[in-house]
């Protein structure tokens, strides 16, 4: 792949005229079933470089656990994990989208003036996840009669005559290729196929842009997939290599490079609708975020997302589990409730210490540790943090289960650009010697959390930070804790 080195021709220039009116901002979402990073890397892909080119892009971000086409499809377009939307597996039993629609349902109850188009071949996307929602444009076909080509077709046609305010097209054959060949990237039919792919997004890139309202116009492109794959020709186990997947962010006011945060499937709805000016109401209770959007590192606050497990409706024991809203979750943390079954922390002791209604918790499987990690970009603070300016603090609330060995740990480290570790700072962990000091002395149960801070100097050359939760088992589950984990920066 040649990153910005191959510049398709016709496309409008990003951006507005010096006196112009504010161009109306538009967005278009790719959604390529079964896209695997590495192997979308090594195929010839020119569109697909122009965008990362114009914007900013990761190879890591996240799917759910489940990893089939009905789950990752539902937190793509609904912007929430499968414990909220329901769905488990392709048979779409248990979904619940009048709680957690398509997102285009929220964006016509906050911004009904805006067009919406839905292009898919794939045929349960239409029938299950966008459902009786009528949106302006709406085109669905079976991948297997030459989907595809007949959506881009469709896409090609409605944007030469229409101008949709945001739009989603799916493309399938990729992952039909990476099931008969393999999801490889040295399966040559499965790079043509990404290829192929690449020069449908061409064409409809260029009758975006080539459209005299393009001049008027200001566009962000997002690019993702619902899972990835292995070169057995599956995909739907809880790996790294069917979990982790490629993200595009592209468009005049999109970051650029590599994007630093923590990306997840479920951000998707949250950065269109950013884009767009548009909050998420409450209680929609979405679990993404904005990701890829030019921004600016705020300084004095809390700059961890999803620090107090509060984005998860949270389980009555360890051994359930889901995606994490803002982490890297491949493993078995999880979120529980306080108050829950099985001597978990008390709601007495999760108010004690501000904690809401969930607490982090190791989980149930067969590995002793399970750890979980989010990334924060803070390259704008470049020459400040090298001049020695920024300082942070760094804490948490941990904790674990009456007396046994059960603990958690909180580890910052601070990352150059080159992938190098400038330095590291840690809280915990909080063994049960130290609940007994500290809760046991105040006649507390010794189930629970005690806070934990640190304080330094943000090192030189720093570009992004990396936060593991680390819990560890001494015995049976694991219940190391952690609740309200907090990075805040500040400047001297």
């Amino acid at each position: 792949m040649l990153i910005g080195a191959q510049i398709v021709a016709g496309f409008a220039v990003w951006g507005m005229l010096a006196g112009a009116a504010p161009p109306t901002p538009k967005v278009l979402i790719l959604g390529v079933d079964g896209m695997r990073a590495d192997a979308m890397l090594r195929a010839q892909t020119p569109s697909i470089d122009r965008l990362m080119a114009e914007g900013c892009y990761t190879w890591s971000a996240q799917t759910s656990d489940v990893t089939v086409s009905g789950p990752g499809w539902s937190s793509f377009l609904c912007g929430v994990w499968r414990d909220k939307h329901g769905v488990r597996d392709n048979t779409f039993r248990g979904a619940d989208y009048e709680a957690y629609p398509h997102f285009f349902v929220r964006l016509r109850e906050i911004a009904p003036r805006l067009s919406t188009a839905h292009l898919c071949d794939w045929l349960p996307i239409d029938q299950f996840i966008l459902g009786n929602f009528e949106p302006d444009h709406r085109f669905a076909v079976d991948y297997e009669d030459d989907g595809d080509a007949k959506t881009v077709d469709a896409a090609i046609a409605m944007f030469t005559n229409h101008r949709p305010d945001v739009t989603f097209i799916y493309f399938a054959d990729v992952d039909t290729a990476g099931h008969t060949h393999g999801f490889h990237p040295f399966v040559a039919e499965y790079l043509a196929e990404i290829e192929e792919v690449d020069g449908q997004i061409g064409l409809i890139l260029d009758a975006v842009f080539s459209h005299p309202e393009a001049a008027h116009e200001d566009w962000l492109i997002i690019l993702s997939t619902d899972h990835s794959g292995t070169l057995d020709g599956a995909h739907g186990r809880n790996e790294p290599a069917h979990r982790e997947m490629p993200m595009i962010v592209s468009g005049a006011r999109s970051a650029r490079g590599m994007l630093h945060d923590t990306a997840n499937q479920v951000d998707i709805p949250a950065t269109a609708l950013a884009f767009l000016g548009l909050t998420p109401l409450p209680e929609w209770n979405w679990d993404g975020r904005p990701v890829g959007l030019r921004t600016v590192t705020p300084l004095g606050e809390n700059i961890v997302f999803n620090g107090d497990a509060e984005y998860t409706l949270g389980y009555p024991d360890a051994k359930s589990n889901a995606g994490i809203a803002g982490w890297n979750d491949i493993g078995p943390m999880t979120v529980v409730r306080y108050g829950a079954s099985e001597g978990f922390p008390s709601a007495a002791a999760g108010a004690r210490i501000g904690g809401g209604r969930n607490f982090f918790c190791g989980g149930s499987g067969p590995d002793r540790i399970s750890r979980m990690e989010q990334s924060i970009g803070i390259a704008d603070l470049t020459a400040r943090i090298d001049a020695g300016d920024i300082w942070f603090e760094l804490g948490a609330h941990l904790g674990g289960y009456a007396s046994q060995r059960d603990c958690a740990t909180v580890i910052c480290e601070f990352i150059d650009a080159y992938g190098g570790v400038r330095g590291r700072a840690q809280v915990g962990p909080v063994m049960a010697a130290d609940r007994a000091r500290e809760l046991g002395s105040k006649g507390l149960d010794l189930t629970g959390l005690v806070r934990r801070d640190v304080r330094g100097a943000v090192p030189s050359g720093t570009r992004r930070v990396r936060l593991t939760l680390v819990a560890e088992a001494g015995s049976g589950d694991n219940d190391g804790y952690a609740d309200n984990i907090t990075l805040v920066l500040h400047a001297r």
